[in-house]
C-alpha cells in the first residue's frame, strides 16, 4: 500500500506471519529485498507496462454506474492529485514508461531508508504506549542484519509473473439474433436435466463486454450433522486457497470469482470481462472434480477456522448474536461450539472423499447473463454440467428448513455468553407465514420503526452506542429484529425498554394520518423500484432470486404489488399481530455482560422457553420448507 500527500509519500509492504514465519522475519525481509533485486532486472521490460495501461485503458472505458456518494467522494478526492480536467480519468492514466524514474524509486527502496514494525502477542518493550497501554521498543537495525538482508538468497524460488492469460483480447458486444432475445428483460431455462438447470439472458441493457457465471450445488447431507457441515466450510477454504494465485491474476484481468458455503451446499459467481471466464470457470471445475490440495495447507486452513470460533469472544457481542438468529432458527447451521468439537476429528482425506460424493450428487443450477449468445451459454452450461453425476430420475433438492416458531404467551430464551462486559439483547419477532404479503407489510413495519427506535433508546434513553431495528428475513420468512449493546443496563432493563417502546409506538402510529402512511410506503417502493446500477447488481438480484425459488426472477415485483394493496389498517394489524398479541412468534438471543442475567433468569423470564440443545429445538417444532 502506499500513502502520499502534497509534501511527502511512503511506500508500506504489509506482511502477515504465520508462527512459523515469526521465527524467520530474517528470511522473510531478505525475501522482499530479493524481490526489489528482481524488479531492478527484469521491471523495466515494455510489456509489463502496457499490460496494466490496457487494463485501465478497458476499465475506464467499460467503467459502469457505481454508488453515487462514493463516486462523489473518489473524484472530490482525485481533486487533490489532479488537474480538474482530469479529475475523472486521472486514476485511469498512464501516459509512458519513465525508466530513469522507475529506477530512481526501486533504487529508493534500501534497508538504509526502512522502518521496520513488528507486532505480535509477545512482544515484551521496554516503554508503553500512551493511548493502548501496550508494551514497545525502538531501536537501530544492526549492521549485521543489514548485511544479512542485502545478499539475496540463492534459489529462493522467486518470480515475477508471467503475461497474464486472463487479459482480455476481444471487447466487443456480441450482437442480439432475433427479436425475442432483444426484448427479453428477465432470464429463461436453456437446458434442464434431472438434477441440473441452466437459466440464461443475453444482457441488452448495460452494453459492456461482461458477464456473470452464477451456480449453486446442493444436497441435503451438506448440513445434515455438525460434521457434514464443518467439511464444506473447509472445502470451500481449500477451493479460495488453492485458487488464490490464479484468482489474483484474473482479478488483475478485470474478473472476480466468489466462493460460499451455503446452509445446502456451496456456491460460486464470476463476474467481470467475459471473454476469458470460461478459462476461470474450468479451473473451478476442474478443482471439484478433483479435490486434491495439500496436508500442510489443510492444516493451516483448520486451524484458521478453529481460532476464528475461539476469538470470537474478542469481537463486539452483536456481531455474534446475529449470526445466532440463524443457527437457532434455520436447520443446517450450527454452534460454534460444535464446530469445534466436530472439527478435532476431520482430515483432508475426510473432505476430499466427502465432497467428491456431495458434488457429483448435488443437484445444481446455474445462471448466465451478460455478454453472451444463447449457444455460449450453452458451452459454459456443459462446463459446470460436467461436475454432477447423470442422473436419469428426476430428484427433489433438499429444502431450507426455517422454524416456524409457534405462537406463545412468552419468548423462546437462548443465552450465548460473549467474554464481554456489555450486555446485548435482540429481539426477534417473527411473521405468521412466508408469503409475500407478509415481507411487504414487514418492510414497512421496519420502515415506521427503524428511525423512532434508534431516536428513543440510543439518543434520548443513552442505552447504548449500538441500537438499531432491522427487516431480517430467514430464507423467504420475513421477520424484525430490535437490538441492543449496553455497558451500563442489564440485559432485563433492555428488555422492558424494547418492550416499553413497541407496546407505546402503537398508539403513535394510529394518530398518523394518510398523508403519512402514503409518505412511509412510498419510501419502501422507492427502494424496491430501484434499478440495479451496473450488470453485476442486477446478476446478483437475477440469482438471488433463483436461489429464493422466485424462478419467474419477480420477487420485488411481487413485494410492490403487495404494497399498492397496503392500507394504514393492514400496518396497524401487523403491528399487532406480530408485535402485541399476547401470544407472539419471539426470539430473545442474549448475552449477559458484566451485570448478570441470574436474577432476571430466576424471576421474570424464568417462565420463557430455554433453548440449551438447539439441534433439539429445532427438531422439536414444525418447520417452512422452502425453496
Amino acid at each position: 500500500s502506499s500513502f502520499s500527500n502534497r509534501f511527502a509519500a511512503s511506500m508500506d509492504i504489509d506482511i502477515k506471519l504465520t508462527n512459523a514465519g515469526y521465527q524467520h522475519i530474517d528470511e522473510i525481509i531478505g525475501l522482499f529485498f530479493n524481490t526489489v533485486d528482481l524488479l531492478c532486472k527484469q521491471s523495466l521490460e515494455d510489456w509489463r507496462y502496457k499490460e496494466p495501461k490496457n487494463m485501465l485503458d478497458i476499465a475506464f472505458r467499460f467503467a459502469e454506474k457505481s454508488d453515487g456518494m462514493e463516486y462523489v467522494s473518489t473524484l472530490a478526492n482525485n481533486l487533490q492529485y489532479y488537474p480538474a480536467k482530469d479529475v475523472m480519468r486521472g486514476a485511469a492514466l498512464m501516459e509512458g514508461l519513465d525508466k530513469q524514474q522507475v529506477t530512481a524509486v526501486l533504487n529508493k527502496i534500501q534497508s538504509n531508508n526502512m522502518l521496520v514494525s513488528i507486532s505480535a502477542p509477545d512482544i515484551q518493550g521496554s516503554k508503553r504506549s500512551q493511548y493502548y497501554d501496550v508494551p514497545y521498543s525502538v531501536s537501530h537495525i544492526p549492521v549485521a542484519t543489514e548485511k544479512t538482508w542485502a545478499h539475496p538468497l540463492k534459489n529462493s524460488g522467486l518470480a515475477l509473473p508471467a503475461p497474464n492469460p486472463f487479459v482480455p483480447d476481444n471487447l466487443k458486444l456480441k450482437t442480439v439474433v432475433d427479436a425475442t432475445a432483444q426484448n427479453a428483460t428477465i432470464p429463461r431455462k436453456i437446458e434442464a436435466a434431472a438434477n441440473f438447470n441452466l437459466w440464461f439472458l443475453q444482457d441488452t441493457q448495460f452494453h459492456v463486454p461482461k458477464g456473470s457465471v452464477m451456480v449453486y450445488l446442493r444436497g441435503g447431507q451438506a448440513s445434515d450433522s455438525v460434521r457434514h457441515a464443518a467439511i464444506v466450510e473447509l472445502f470451500v477454504r481449500l477451493l479460495r486457497d488453492k485458487l488464490n494465485p490464479t484468482l489474483y491474476t484474473a482479478q488483475l484481468g478485470g474478473m472476480d470469482l466468489s466462493i460460499e458455503r451455503r446452509s445446502r451446499g456451496i456456491s460460486f459467481s464470476l463476474l467481470g470481462f467475459s471473454e476469458k471466464q470460461g478459462l476461470l470457470l474450468k479451473m473451478m471445475t476442474d478443482l471439484l472434480q478433483k479435490p486434491v490440495f495439500a496436508e500442510e495447507r489443510f492444516q493451516l486452513l483448520k486451524k484458521q477456522f478453529a481460532d476464528e470460533l475461539h476469538n470470537v469472544d474478542k469481537q463486539a457481542p452483536y456481531l455474534p448474536l446475529m449470526a445466532d438468529m440463524p443457527t437457532v432458527l434455520v436447520h443446517g447451521y450450527w454452534e460454534r461450539k460444535q464446530y469445534l468439537q466436530a472439527l478435532d476429528a476431520i482430515t483432508l482425506k475426510d473432505v476430499q472423499q466427502f465432497m467428491l460424493n456431495f458434488v457429483q450428487s448435488a443437484q445444481l443450477d446455474a445462471l448466465v447473463y451478460g455478454n453472451y449468445r444463447e449457444d455460449d451459454a450453452k458451452k459454459l452450461g456443459k462446463v459446470v454440467q460436467s461436475v454432477v453425476s447423470v442422473v436419469q430420475s428426476e430428484q427433489k433438492p433438499a429444502p431450507s428448513l426455517v422454524v416456524n416458531l409457534p405462537s406463545m404467551p412468552q419468548p423462546v430464551l437462548y443465552v450465548d455468553a460473549i467474554a464481554h462486559n456489555d450486555a446485548t439483547l435482540i429481539k426477534y419477532f417473527q411473521a405468521s407465514a412466508d408469503d409475500v404479503t407478509q415481507q411487504a407489510h414487514l418492510l414497512m413495519l421496519d420502515q415506521v420503526l427503524a428511525a423512532p427506535f434508534f431516536d428513543s433508546l440510543r439518543t434520548e434513553q443513552q442505552l447504548g452506542y449500538i441500537v438499531g431495528e432491522r427487516y431480517l428475513p430467514l430464507v423467504r420468512v420475513p421477520g424484525l429484529t430490535f437490538l441492543v449493546q449496553s455497558p451500563s443496563y442489564s440485559a432485563a432493563d433492555i428488555s422492558a425498554k424494547v418492550d416499553a417502546f413497541i407496546t407505546h409506538y402503537y398508539s403513535v402510529i394510529d394518530k398518523k394520518d394518510a398523508v403519512w402512511f402514503e409518505q412511509q410506503k412510498r419510501a419502501v417502493m422507492v427502494q424496491l423500484e430501484e434499478k440495479p446500477k451496473n450488470q453485476s447488481e442486477q446478476a446478483e438480484q437475477f440469482f438471488s432470486d433463483l436461489v429464493l425459488g422466485y424462478i419467474n426472477f419477480d420477487s420485488r415485483a411481487q413485494k410492490i404489488a403487495a404494497l399498492q394493496k397496503m392500507t394504514k389498517q393492514d400496518l396497524l394489524d401487523a403491528y399487532k399481530t406480530v408485535l402485541l398479541e399476547p401470544a407472539k412468534r419471539e426470539l430473545l438471543v442474549v448475552s449477559p455482560g458484566k451485570l448478570g442475567i441470574q436474577p432476571w433468569l430466576d424471576g421474570e423470564a424464568k417462565v420463557y422457553r430455554r433453548v440449551n440443545d438447539v439441534a433439539a429445538f429445532k427438531n422439536s417444532l414444525s418447520s417452512y420448507a422452502l425453496p
